[in-house]
């Protein structure tokens, strides 16, 4: 009567330790944590079916935690990054471009490129050109008031989620493996050929969305997002 008790608490602790849908899609998941996850989401699923329910009790456990870790990682992150200064703005600008325009200096080129006068809120004067580049942090709560151009670029990580370009997005060839969480294209986004490994759910493109050679999960994500009215125009695959 006693195992049998013990087993009911546990088949009801598991019950409320299984994670929940809406709660790992509210946290934008690289392609690296997805994979961390998932094997530990694989071993829970495993052990529960084993009937070994501690064990399963446990790594549903693990895995709800070290998704709140991610989650408070990145809003502190969004935290860290979001009142930008003039400062560091420049900075930004210095780590991106390594060698400034001939006859500028590199807060010359911020000026450029940025609207100064609405920091902390960032907004570009223009098109955004960042083609061939290595960007270690791109920030992503941003406003492109022209076209993006991150063909063959590397973006090793987003810092923030609500992209908005008002033109175009180039990503060919680009060494990137997700999109920021809330992006939104008013032109056409192109990912040929690019290393993007998922698209987000929110992600909105007024026009057509390239993805030729692009990983079997973009191409499927991408057709759903049509189906769903997020992407406007043709799902191009040629």
């Amino acid at each position: 009567m006693k195992s049998e008790q013990i087993k009911q608490s546990l088949e009801s602790q598991l019950q409320m330790a299984r994670p929940r849908r809406a709660e790992v899609k509210r946290v934008p998941l690289t392609g690296e944590e997805k994979e961390f996850l998932g094997e530990i989401m694989d071993k829970a699923v495993a052990a529960e079916k084993a009937g070994k329910l501690q064990e399963a009790l446990d790594l549903y456990t693990d895995y709800k935690n070290e998704l709140l870790r991610i989650k408070e990682k990145k809003e502190q992150e969004i935290t860290e990054h979001i009142f930008w200064t003039k400062e560091k703005l420049v900075k930004w600008v210095e780590d991106v471009f390594k060698t400034p325009e001939e006859g500028l200096t590199f807060e010359e080129m911020a000026h450029r490129i940025f609207d100064m006068e609405k920091l902390p809120k960032l907004e570009t004067t223009g098109d955004l050109n960042l083609p061939g580049l290595e960007i270690k942090e791109f920030p992503a709560d941003m406003t492109i008031f022209g076209r993006l151009d991150l063909d063959s670029s590397v973006v090793k990580k987003w810092i923030g989620s609500d992209l908005d370009i008002n033109g175009d997005v180039l990503m060919n060839e680009s060494q990137v493996e997700t999109l920021p969480a809330n992006m939104h294209v008013d032109g056409s986004l192109y990912l040929a050929d690019s290393s993007i490994k998922d698209l987000p759910d929110n992600l909105y493109v007024e026009f057509d969305i390239w993805v030729k050679d692009c990983d079997l999960n973009v191409i499927k994500k991408a057709k759903k997002l049509k189906k769903e009215g997020k992407i406007k125009g043709d799902v191009k695959l040629i």
